[in-house]
Formats: C-alpha cells, structure tokens, sequence
C-alpha cells in the first residue's frame, strides 16, 4: 500500500468518433480500477470530464476543451506523475501535448502505458511508482 499520500494522473486521447470515445472511456475505466486494486490513487479526466459534460448540453466541444482543461491541468500539477495511456491519437492530441509541456515545466514525471497486456503493465508499474 502508498505510504505517500497522492495520485498519479492519467493521460489520454479524447477526441474522436464516437466509437473511439467509447473505447478511450472503458480502457480508462478499467485502468482507474486495476490502479485502485493495486492500492495506487488514480485521476482520470476524461472519466470525470464525462460526467460533467451532460451539464453543458448547448456548449460546443472546444468550448468545453477551454472549460474543462484548467481543472485538469490543476490536477495533474498537483499529480505525483503522469501516466501516458498511449493508444491511437495520442502523439497528435493538442491537450496531450499540454499536458507533455506542463509535464517538462514543473519536473512531472512521466509513464508509459499501453493498450496491450494491460494488467502486466501495471503490476510492473506499481512496483516501480515511488511509494
């Protein structure tokens, strides 16, 4: 178990066809839950983002890009790392490359993740996180 407190802050792609939305949430989600059953805290935007967006049913998509990003990037600031869910889009997403800049600016370590062999990938992860 983290004897630190903190969270580790995933980063992914979100735009795209609907299809692609919906497979960028589920992986999302069950990465936030194979996080949570190795005892590490982890803040997934775009599952939280999801949630709030049906409050802003008459706000375009960018316009909700503007709304939603300073909360993000606040918390990913106060993040012990990023961890780079890197499936298709995420070398061309303009708010992965925000995050990759913040990341640089303020020292923010960064992790790899990939879609394949997903539960592997975060067992290795999770010994090597600081604790």
């Amino acid at each position: 178990m983290n004897s630190q407190k903190g969270y580790y802050f995933l980063a992914s792609p979100f735009k795209g066809t609907k299809e692609e939305k919906k497979y960028r949430y589920a992986l999302s989600k069950k990465i936030a839950a194979t996080f949570l059953e190795h005892h590490i805290s982890l803040f997934a935007p775009i599952l939280y983002n999801e949630a709030l967006i049906d409050f802003f049913p008459k706000i375009q998509l960018e316009d909700r890009c503007k709304l939603l990003m300073p909360m993000n990037t606040d918390f990913l600031c106060q993040s012990r790392g990023m961890v780079l869910l890197k499936i298709e889009g995420w070398n061309t997403s303009s708010g992965l490359q925000h995050y990759f800049d913040i990341c640089q600016k303020n020292h923010i370590p960064i992790y790899d993740l990939f879609p394949e062999d997903l539960e592997a990938q975060i067992i290795n992860l999770a010994k090597t996180l600081p604790q």
